[in-house]
């Protein structure tokens, strides 16, 4: 990429800066040393609608130039049914434009097993539920484009609902007995829940903690009186049963994942600090957003990954930041 390139793509990509300054350009490395200010205002211009093709262009041209280095490129966006037109747009042009780049000279045909691997080297995986999506949205109209594509290959998964005996071993997993025990547990769990997975384990978490499921002394083992099971109230939807389980939570716990939504699916535990920090949000209780945490998590409304404090679902931060 000419300079003049590498400065428009700094637009959308600042760090392109960092990885491949121009000449008469200062370095700014990861201790924070200051670079000239016009690259800092060359890297932070707001993008305008005119720019949609050349991005299209410099992300072809910074995948392929990836691509020629042997590298293996792997991408994952999820919950496409949220994106809207252009960013979707930009998503597809950009791969038909990068997968009609020629990396490399044409290899002898002795080596054309081998150009089908290179040909293979990036690999972008996109996740949607289907049932959000209509034959006007967005993504349907791409996705037909990428389908017609003759330099793209599209490999479609659909993920169907856990079955009876998914529910079986799942039971039988947890509370360790066999199928034949749980067999009518899991007949009322999948008749509920129509196999939805997040539904499932709403459910049982629901139950468990309600004391339909307990342990029995007696039996020395978990169990359940299905008569019991069969006549609860129930909501009726994932949306209904996510409501019902966090209006169970501690104020503080309520109002530390209010704070949290805002920030989507997941945030870093430094941001966490930094608002527990903040003069402008008091505690809640006398207690702060990260002291809530190890409940929160323990519930399985939040999982900690290394440094990262993220929704075990993102149809329970969707409706925790909705309400």
């Amino acid at each position: 990429l000419d300079p003049t390139s590498r400065s428009s793509l700094a637009k959308f990509v600042p760090s392109i800066k960092r990885l491949v300054p121009d000449d008469d350009d200062d370095v700014v490395d990861d201790d924070g040393n200051k670079c000239a200010p016009s690259d800092y205002s060359r890297s932070t211009t707001e993008a305008t609608p005119g720019d949609d093709w050349q991005l299209v262009f410099l992300l072809s041209k910074l995948l392929g130039a990836i691509l020629t280095l042997d590298r293996r490129v792997f991408v994952c966006l999820d919950d496409l049914q949220w994106c809207d037109s252009t960013t979707i747009r930009l998503v597809v042009e950009t791969l038909i434009s990068a997968s009609q780049i020629r990396h490399r000279p044409p290899p002898p045909p002795s080596s054309l097993r081998r150009r089908r691997r290179r040909s293979s080297r990036l690999l972008v995986v996109g996740m949607y539920r289907d049932d959000e999506i209509v034959n006007s949205h967005p993504l349907t109209l791409q996705l037909a484009v990428l389908r017609k594509s003759p330099t793209i290959d599209v490999t479609e998964i659909e993920l169907s609902s856990l079955s009876r005996e998914d529910i079986a071993d799942m039971i039988a997993t947890e509370v360790r007995l066999s199928r034949r025990l749980v067999s009518g547990l899991a007949d009322v769990v999948h008749r509920r829940t129509s196999g939805h997975a997040l539904f499932v384990v709403q459910l049982l978490n629901s139950l468990v903690r309600d004391s339909v499921i307990a342990y029995s002394p007696r039996k020395r083992r978990f169990d359940w009186d299905e008569n019991r099971m069969a006549s609860l109230r129930m909501g009726d939807s994932v949306a209904s049963l996510i409501v019902s389980n966090l209006s169970r939570l501690r104020s503080g716990e309520r109002r530390s994942l209010m704070i949290l939504s805002c920030f989507g699916v997941q945030s870093d535990l430094s941001l966490v600090k930094l608002i527990d920090g903040s003069p402008n949000i008091k505690p809640k209780q006398g207690r702060t957003i990260e002291s809530f945490l190890p409940a929160l998590i323990e519930g399985g409304i939040l999982e900690l990954s290394g440094l990262l404090i993220a929704f075990s679902h993102d149809l329970i931060q969707q409706h925790v930041y909705d309400t």
